[in-house]
């Protein structure tokens, strides 16, 4: 089964900066994910694969976390079918 990938690289186009500070992912994404959850998701290694820090400051490729947010939305959007086949 061919996997579906949201495209979000609009998200790319009006964001002033090459790179998106964790405590900045909640403005990225519109309010869909947090910084913290991010910070969750990092510490149990299913982050983004590329990480900046500076300091105590962490943050992202833009590139890099867009690709890993599609694929987040897609293995979710994936489970969400998964579930509704397993209930009919």
């Amino acid at each position: 089964m061919q996997r579906n990938v949201t495209d979000l690289q609009f998200l790319k186009n009006k964001w002033p900066s090459a790179i998106v500070a964790r405590s900045q992912v909640q403005a990225f994404t519109g309010g869909l994910i947090k910084g913290t959850t991010v910070a969750n998701l990092d510490s149990n290694d299913e982050g983004p694969p590329e990480v900046v820090r500076i300091g105590r400051a962490v943050g992202y490729p833009v590139d890099s976390f867009i690709t890993w947010l599609e694929h987040r939305v897609a293995a979710k959007h994936e489970s969400v079918r998964q579930r509704k086949r397993r209930q009919r």
